[in-house]
């Protein structure tokens, strides 16, 4: 298997998930809560995929894919009680689990960004992906879509192989784009 057969196999169990629910609901809905699951599982598979053991950059990837998993809510309401679940919500532990998410994210970030070829791409990058964090730590989900997608055009830009950072931000990208635009939508 190779990368881009996960990267494909992901993408379509989402559709599939999405679809079935469209068929017995008449509305269109993306599987949220299991795209933290997903997306540790498929930066997993993309290494194991590759046949490398990942580096530092591969690791910080893991890492932001498990601190995303740990604060969501589907997952917390399997180990947390409803009684426990106040606590943690009352002392900011999740939003301290986001907060490391997004700090993690960004770190990697500035890492794949500094690889690239090209000076002003990487320059682009390093301020897209910060654009991106920055809109996120204030819960500007729909503004955050603007530089996370610009943020791909530069790895398409960069690079005509796709690297597995590429394949990750392209598996996010689409997680994050499909989960917020389903949910404004479904606010209006």
């Amino acid at each position: 298997m190779t990368r881009e057969h996960v990267v494909r196999l992901t993408i379509l169990t989402a559709c599939i998930f999405g679809f079935s629910i469209y068929m017995q609901k008449d509305t269109w809905i993306f599987p949220f809560p299991l795209y933290e699951i997903s997306m540790l599982a498929a930066i997993i598979l993309l290494y194991i995929a590759d046949r490398k053991m990942p580096d530092l950059i591969g690791f910080t990837a893991i890492g932001w894919a498990v601190f995303q998993l740990i604060a969501s809510d589907f997952i917390l309401e399997f180990f947390i009680t409803e009684s426990n679940f106040q606590w943690f919500d009352d002392h900011f532990f999740i939003d301290y689990l986001l907060l490391g998410f997004a700090i993690v994210f960004l770190v990697w970030g500035l890492f794949v960004s500094a690889q690239w070829k090209k000076l002003p791409l990487r320059i682009a990058g390093m301020l897209l992906v910060t654009g991106f964090v920055a809109c996120f730590v204030f819960n500007s989900y729909l503004w955050a879509i603007l530089p996370l997608v610009a943020w791909l055009v530069c790895f398409y830009l960069d690079n005509k192989e796709a690297s597995i950072h590429r394949n990750i931000v392209f598996l996010f990208t689409f997680f994050f784009l499909t989960k917020h635009l389903t949910l404004s939508f479904m606010v209006e």
